[in-house]
């Protein structure tokens, strides 16, 4: 395989590995050959971090993932392209962040041009273009050696989106002996495909195949890696000495001191001075946002005043979100896309309560966060929200509308009752442990296993 790499420049698909390795059996032992000579000497270790540089980090996962990029220790951080793994020279996040923003750029005009014209000349020559600039734009990073990359520990923070790289982990993963690491943030994809957005599933069950060659799974929550020991029980074959291990999440937006003066005017009119109901996430099915406004809708027509603050990454289209928001007054949701830590932090502490009715989740991150400024927040009662904290502030619910709408009636009529808010309430021993865990600490912790 190094071989066929070497002369054809990118990885090769899994069946054209499945074909080296038939050929040519030495193909698991190839990289024996190449620390024969460097005994004793610590493998190198890559963190691919391809999801994040192609996109931010305001996200739940995106936030992992910087975690990863500040706090893991004597890291290499690599990414995945035209087939091959690149690194980067020098690593300079501030720089990488204002790369990612243009090439975030140059695709949105691409697609935009792409889809208005028809021609294939056009379109042809335009992609060229686009190639070339994109090419100039990762100056600055060197494409690794194979043999290097397979005598080291590859570390998957966050879940691939392209097939070639899909197939690329894979292939290192079944036919290598690469020290294989990743990080399980939930197998909603496999476990529950109609709660995602369309056409977004489609290579997810590569991803499940991948876990299976991993030599160790770091699962987000005792329900993650419940879900993925009942899927590898349906599969004859999995790497027989793997092993799991649970980290829950620390939580990722750190003390404010002075970040609540940087909040600007507009943002602070924009979230006016009525009681608003939060929702921190990404809007796609399974976040179940109708579910809110839905409930805000129960309130409206008994003449209870509440709007709903939506605080999104993008919109990968909830049509039962979309239907939901029409029977509501218009000026009643508002959603703000990308905001930053210092926006997050005055939504969650100026808000009436956070609403999480997820119908599925791998951890929860923004339940944590809410807790953690002493919100009260209110979950649908599944796992793994019933277990993140026993905090009288964490109220959990069934699916239904009209039970939301008396528990954000009950909240709203205690507010008005007593100017010391019942969100106040201390959050118990347990439930702080959980919420004062360090950033650095966790890491450090789950590179420590990571390494062992």
């Amino acid at each position: 395989m190094i071989n066929h790499i070497k002369t054809s420049g990118k990885f090769p698909s899994y069946t054209e590995a499945l074909h080296l390795f038939d050929l040519q059996n030495q193909i698991k032992y190839s990289s024996i050959h190449r620390t024969s000579g460097n005994v004793g000497k610590k493998r190198l270790v890559y963190i691919d971090i391809t999801e994040f540089v192609k996109q931010g980090f305001q996200t739940g996962i995106q936030r992992v993932v910087n975690a990863f990029i500040q706090n893991a220790p004597n890291s290499k951080f690599i990414f995945f392209k035209n087939g091959s793994y690149y690194e980067f020279v020098k690593f300079d996040l501030p720089k990488l962040q204002k790369r990612r923003n243009i090439i975030k750029y140059l695709e949105r005009v691409y697609k935009f041009f792409y889809i208005k014209t028809y021609s294939n000349v056009f379109k042809k020559s335009s992609k060229s273009i686009r190639d070339q600039v994109l090419n100039y734009i990762y100056i600055g990073v060197k494409k690794i050696d194979v043999e290097d990359l397979l005598c080291a520990n590859l570390f998957i923070p966050d879940l691939p989106s392209e097939r070639s790289h899909l197939e690329a982990i894979l292939c290192l993963g079944s036919f290598t002996n690469i020290n294989l690491s990743v990080f399980v943030h939930d197998l909603i994809p496999i476990i529950n495909p109609e709660l995602m957005p369309e056409n977004s599933t489609n290579e997810f069950n590569l991803y499940a195949k991948i876990l299976l060659t991993a030599d160790k799974i770091f699962c987000a929550s005792n329900f993650v890696k419940t879900t993925y020991l009942g899927y590898r029980k349906m599969q004859r074959e999995f790497k027989g000495k793997q092993r799991i291990y649970v980290r829950s999440f620390p939580q990722f937006i750190q003390s404010e001191n002075t970040e609540l003066q940087i909040v600007s005017e507009k943002f602070r009119k924009l979230l006016g001075n009525t009681d608003y109901l939060l929702a921190v996430g990404t809007i796609f099915p399974r976040k179940n946002l109708s579910l809110l406004v839905r409930a805000l809708k129960i309130l409206e027509n008994n003449n209870i005043h509440c709007n709903l603050v939506v605080l999104a990454h993008s919109n990968w289209q909830d049509r039962g979100f979309d239907l939901a928001c029409k029977s509501l007054n218009s000026n009643k949701v508002l959603i703000y896309y990308n905001s930053n830590d210092a926006e997050l932090i005055y939504a969650y502490k100026n808000s009436l309560a956070l609403g999480f009715p997820s119908l599925a989740e791998g951890f929860g991150l923004p339940v944590v966060e809410s807790l953690s400024y002493d919100k009260i927040t209110i979950v649908n009662s599944i796992e793994p929200m019933k277990s993140l904290s026993s905090s009288k502030n964490l109220r959990k619910l069934d699916n239904r509308a009209v039970s939301w709408a008396k528990e954000i009636t009950r909240i709203i009529d205690t507010k008005n009752k007593s100017k010391k808010s019942e969100s106040k309430e201390v959050i118990n021993k347990g439930s702080k442990n959980l919420l004062k865990l360090k950033e650095k600490e966790w890491v450090q912790d789950l590179f420590s296993l990571f390494l062992n």
